[in-house]
């Protein structure tokens, strides 16, 4: 003898449904409700009942509504009699004589659970059909019902990016040049729009090349390539702001460019993934250093700072970072995520005076003026603190920090 759960708890909801929000005219409606109430009574097919459980995982704010729907039916199956069920032996020997093997799910997905339990599949792995230029579709199932009402197909629609034409245009910053072949050179750009790209110069480095010196590292120009499998080929170029005699009269102000350039190429990690703000930040970096508009170190600390915080490794200065209490603290731990607090630091924890941290703090909001007032050997500490901190978060150094010249 068992409950008619699932009709019971659809009746439930239904009067629910009729009693609370029964109208569309009513302010707290929503088409939504009907379909949750569904997938609270199992009333709903598989391909339904799967779309909102991933509409459960993906959007929590119907959560709790859905809590509200299941406590508000349990109180109604405590007042239903049971009820023999037909067929019961052969019900379960269907259940147990069933040999379908679970199917093997990927690992990682981009794809709810829920959904990605209905195909069976990636979204790399499925059929698409091109429905208009740039969106796709893939049709889960041809019909599906909610209660007593029919429902048109129920399909996935993804966006496509557009492919990127063979000839395209952007503005960028040369990072790094390598040689290839006689006279050829390989180029690693950071673009505005594009991100971090390579792309080849051919006959660069013949004494009548077309491309002159507008392809030296540091070279702020506006270019345009041609996309190839491998590397895309650099057909046009024009100077928006040649830095290099600026930047190549004072050692000191050339090295630092160099582990500007070194810092931003490692912080844009997938190659063609837009990072305008590591684009506008090297920009200005290096822009500062040809202009001398402050110390050069400040600026190469400052820059250091600014691409952490865009990386998701901005270091607690203020606060401590585990426990958040106010500061300054005393001491700075790497793994601890910067300024720690007596009771929360862990070994091995530097230990930072005040003032240095709040150089520190300085240089990662702008504040020019409190870090060109600072003492030289606040600097130095500041300086050391921040490459350390930086080489901890990148797992390896920066070959050209090694070379820079501080005061």
């Amino acid at each position: 003898m068992i409950h008619h759960v699932e009709s019971a708890v659809f009746l439930a909801l239904k009067a629910l449904l009729a009693g609370q929000m029964h109208t569309d005219t009513d302010a707290s409606y929503r088409p939504i409700d009907a379909l949750l109430a569904g997938y609270c009574a199992g009333a709903l097919d598989r391909p339904t009942h799967s779309l909102i459980a991933s509409h459960l995982l993906l959007k929590p704010d119907n959560r709790a509504f859905v809590a509200a729907l299941e406590g508000l039916a349990a109180q109604e199956v405590e007042h239903l009699s049971p009820v023999p069920l037909a067929s019961r032996d052969e019900r379960l020997a269907a259940i147990f004589g069933s040999k379908d093997a679970a199917p093997v799910l990927p690992s990682s997905s981009t794809l709810p659970a829920p959904l990605l339990r209905l195909i069976g599949s990636d979204v790399n792995d499925l059929k698409w059909r091109n429905k208009i230029p740039g969106v796709r579709e893939y049709r889960i199932a041809e019909s599906g019902r909610v209660g007593n009402q029919s429902r048109d197909s129920l399909t996935i629609v993804c966006s496509m990016p557009a492919p990127r034409s063979s000839l395209y245009r952007d503005e960028a910053i040369i990072l790094r040049t390598q040689k290839l072949g006689e006279a050829d050179r390989i180029i690693t750009l950071l673009t505005k729009e594009h991100g971090r790209i390579r792309g080849v110069a051919k006959g660069v480095r013949r004494t009548m090349s077309k491309f002159g010196a507008r392809l030296e590292p540091g070279s702020h120009v506006d270019l345009q390539m041609h996309a190839g499998k491998t590397f895309d080929t650099v057909t046009q170029v024009e100077a928006i702001m040649n830095y290099g005699e600026a930047i190549s009269d004072d050692y000191q102000r050339f090295t630092i460019a160099q582990a500007i350039l070194e810092t931003a190429e490692r912080f844009t990690h997938q190659e063609g993934e837009p990072a305008p703000q590591e684009f506008a930040l090297v920009v200005g970096g290096i822009r500062a250093l040809a202009e001398n508009r402050y110390d050069a170190s400040l600026i190469l600390d400052a820059f250091l700072l600014r691409s952490l915080a865009l990386g998701g490794y901005a270091p607690s200065l203020s606060a401590c970072s585990r426990c958040d209490a106010p500061g300054p603290h005393r001491y700075f731990s790497l793994v601890g995520g910067g300024s720690v607090c007596m009771d929360c630091r862990p070994s091995a924890s530097a230990t930072a005076s005040a003032d240095a941290l709040q150089l520190m703090q300085a240089l990662l909001t702008g504040n020019w003026d409190l870090a060109q007032a600072s003492e030289l050997r606040y600097r130095r500490e500041a300086s050391g603190l921040v490459t350390a901190y930086l080489q901890w978060h990148l797992e390896r150094g920066l070959r050209s920090l090694s070379i820079v010249e501080r005061v």
